[in-house]
């Protein structure tokens, strides 16, 4: 009888451990989706900062841009001038040359504009991305219940002992 009754015992104390771990495993699992969650969550702001911060950098590269190109003219009118040649006619070949530094320079400013926009749109993107992983990490975390899991082990575990408490007279049927 104390054979059965020990064997008893230890598939108790087995179970209660596993118990024990199934919670454990749960609190760790939820733990860990927390984490993944709030990762992502941050990546989501640093891809949005990532998206300003590329429009900021094309405002600034677009006003260099324009600067640049009104010293271009501006030199290019001195240089017309010191060579004796009249700069203030509307029709004269200095003021195509400008005209078609403006129109080339404004090409370049759309191109860096659009570079940015697109470059910006993609750090959006990329934190629509993060937001949707870090809800869903969030999402599987409030699923996980530690103390259901316990629980579930515990009356599996205690299942499987009817059967030899039965075999050994510790439970009567009926």
């Amino acid at each position: 009888y104390s054979m059965c009754m020990t064997a008893l015992v230890i598939m108790a104390a087995s179970t209660a451990m596993s118990a024990y771990g199934a919670y454990q495993q749960s609190k760790a699992q939820q733990a860990s989706l927390d984490y993944q969650a709030q990762v992502n969550a941050n990546n989501a702001t640093a891809a949005r900062q990532n998206a300003q911060a590329i429009r900021d950098r094309a405002d600034v590269a677009e006003d260099e841009h324009r600067t640049k190109i009104a010293r271009q003219k501006g030199t290019a009118v001195a240089v017309t001038a010191s060579r004796g040649v009249l700069v203030d006619d509307v029709d004269s070949s200095i003021d195509f040359i400008l005209q078609d530094a403006a129109q080339y320079g404004e090409y370049d400013i759309a191109k860096i504009h659009d570079d940015a926009a697109l470059r910006a749109r993609q750090a959006e993107i990329e934190g629509t991305n993060f937001d949707a992983k870090s809800a869903l990490a969030s999402f599987e975390s409030s699923t996980i219940n530690p103390t259901f899991n316990a629980a579930s082990t515990l009356l599996s575990g205690a299942s499987s002992m009817v059967g030899p408490a039965t075999q050994m007279g510790y439970i009567k049927t009926i």
